[in-house]
């Protein structure tokens, strides 16, 4: 059974500050090479960091964010498309991601796929904490 999904919506003018903010990720993987992950996230202002494996960079990423905040977060959708045309094009990553019943859903965007799903993953779980 499938838990009720959220969406981010317009919050009219009031600014709204992210408890937690992606404020680096590095990653090293390849064919034939083991992908590892550092995420450093800010939480309520205060620095963490965590470095972790996986199958591929997004996959160490996730397992890295997740490290920082504590969490069982499972990525449960995942979709990715080009914000223009050509090799130069933004990916635009949107999540869903669950914690127990919940899902939420967010998106992300960077010109690198792997920043853009983190930046994805790290909104989805503003909204779940």
């Amino acid at each position: 059974m499938r838990a009720n999904t959220e969406e981010v919506g317009s919050l009219g003018s009031a600014i709204v500050m992210p408890r937690i903010v992606l404020t680096s990720l590095t990653y090293v993987g390849g064919m034939g090479v083991p992908c590892q992950a550092t995420a450093s996230l800010s939480i309520d202002g205060s620095i963490h960091q965590s470095i972790m494996s996986g199958n591929a960079p997004i996959d160490a990423s996730l397992k890295a964010i997740n490290a920082v905040v504590a969490n069982s977060a499972e990525l449960v959708d995942f979709r990715v498309h080009s914000s223009n045309l050509g090799s130069d094009g933004e990916a635009v990553v949107t999540v869903e991601v669950a914690v127990m019943e919940r899902i939420v859903r967010a998106n992300g965007n960077d010109v690198d796929t792997v920043v853009a799903t983190a930046k994805a993953f790290v909104a989805a779980l503003n909204q779940l904490y």
